[in-house]
């Protein structure tokens, strides 16, 4: 999905990490050779000013031990491989019933960050840091009900990601430089 005018466009890019994926493993392919031609498209089109990727797992915290890309190494390099150099793409992801904030510093020193939240039914309430290792976190997890905000200022070319809990306080946040 693409909103926005010119000059202030954002592409949602929905992943689908069910249909094609393999048992996990260090080849495993998550997303499929459709999938990956179709996402590589979306990525190197320029037609948005932001990019945001939506992943139902976790794309860049590979430590923990639940359900993520580090399970599937391969597509994990692939897909970081494919953002190498792309300065105006976001991720985002769930299915932790928590919240973080990752980032990953290519040897380039660009970074990507990938904004964690679920929880707005339930959470996962004091986890140990043992399962829920994340060497790429900024800051403290959220283990509480709570949303996720972003906020994008165009002018400053900058988002701020934002976890809220339900009274609306903030409990996390991060701003982000995109297109720079």
């Amino acid at each position: 999905y693409t909103l926005g005018k010119s000059g202030e466009q954002v592409k949602i890019i929905l992943l689908d990490t069910r249909y094609h994926r393999d048992q996990p493993g260090a080849k495993a392919d998550l997303l499929g050779n459709e999938q990956w031609a179709w996402l590589e498209k979306e990525i190197k089109a320029g037609d948005a000013d932001l990019k945001i990727v939506v992943s139902s797992i976790q794309v860049l915290s590979g430590e923990h031990d639940f359900e993520k890309w580090a399970n599937y190494p391969a597509s994990r390099q692939r897909l970081l491989n494919l953002l190498d150099g792309e300065k105006n793409v976001l991720l985002i992801s769930g299915d932790r019933h928590l919240a973080e904030l990752s980032k990953y510093r290519y040897p380039s020193g660009q970074e990507l960050w990938d904004i964690t939240s679920s929880g707005f039914t339930h959470s996962f309430h004091n986890p140990d840091d043992k399962r829920n290792k994340n060497g790429l976190r900024q800051g403290p997890l959220y283990d509480r009900l709570h949303y996720g905000l972003l906020l994008i200022d165009w002018k400053k070319k900058e988002a701020v990601a934002q976890i809220h809990t339900l009274n609306g306080d903030t409990a996390l946040e991060a701003t982000i430089p995109f297109g720079g």
